[in-house]
């Protein structure tokens, strides 16, 4: 039975997949080797991690990784400006929400739009739209913008109180909510750490978005939560979710019926108007 490909979005991943996991296995057992072989945390791990996403990047989206850095780079900006103002929270929402419209307006933009000694790089964009993922990143913009200003603003996180009801926390470890709520120091929140957490591979085109202060404080201390066990079921649940797609692709081709029943409509929108326009003539 034929396969529903008419997504484009779940084709491109679907095709891609082979060398995606290849990419995310070498990933782990770099960046993990280096960082316990090395002892790396905080910066350098922030730098090995870093890198190697960057590299990830470009094969996904080939030159346009450069509007994904230019673009996380004027909302740094805005955070460190403006993080003391009262309506810090809302520039940075209306920023990001800006560019989200702006990324689907001009469809990942065109590098000839800014002139065209740069459009030879139209010709390297890589093999995955970047305006598709980035939605995650402007989720993580926003995330790291609000805990800074919240972390200037001081933080109001009982982490004492938290204890006495967090059976993790009382056990002696460090539960997510408290990683999330808990404020970082001021130098926590460098722009080499910032561009590690919006561009990290493992998370990068399906998630989950992991708050900012939960991602630098686990830099410098691995989770200690879950373990292999737990992971390996975790691993388990994706690949059952995976082959219920496809099953689902292969009987129920709702996106098809979606797409054809659309095209079909503004078929005969077109038509009636054209006939419409002539009666009148």
């Amino acid at each position: 039975m034929s396969q529903d490909s008419s997504d484009a979005q779940w084709r491109n991943f679907r095709g891609n997949l082979p060398v995606l996991t290849i990419v995310m296995a070498a990933f782990l057992i770099v960046a993990n080797g280096l960082r316990y072989g090395c002892s790396l945390k905080g910066r350098g791990a922030s730098l090995v991690w870093l890198i190697l996403s960057l590299i990830y990047l470009c094969y996904l989206h080939g030159a346009c990784v450069g509007f994904i850095l230019v673009i996380a780079g004027i909302n740094y900006a805005i955070v460190k400006l403006f993080a003391r103002y009262k309506y810090c929270t809302g520039i940075i929402w209306s920023f990001n929400l800006a560019m989200l419209t702006l990324n689907r307006v001009y469809e990942g933009y065109s590098f000839s739009l800014f002139g065209q000694q740069l459009a030879f790089l139209d010709n390297y964009r890589g093999t995955f739209r970047w305006h598709i993922c980035f939605n995650f990143v402007v989720l993580r913009m926003i995330s790291f913008g609000c805990d800074y200003c919240w972390t200037l603003s001081s933080s109001h996180f009982d982490h004492k109180k938290h204890m006495q009801k967090c059976e993790v926390c009382y056990s002696g470890k460090t539960c997510y909510f408290a990683l999330q709520e808990k404020g970082l120091s001021v130098d926590k929140y460098t722009f080499l750490t910032y561009l590690c957490y919006l561009t990290y591979a493992p998370l990068y085109i399906a998630g989950p978005v992991v708050s900012y202060n939960a991602f630098a404080a686990q830099l410098d201390v691995p989770q200690k939560n879950y373990s292999v066990g737990q992971i390996c079921c975790y691993g388990l649940r994706w690949i059952l979710n995976f082959l219920l797609i496809e099953v689902m692709t292969h009987f129920f081709h709702y996106n098809a019926f979606v797409v054809r029943y659309f095209c079909l409509y503004i078929t005969i929108i077109l038509y009636y108007d054209y006939h419409d326009t002539h009666s009148e003539i």
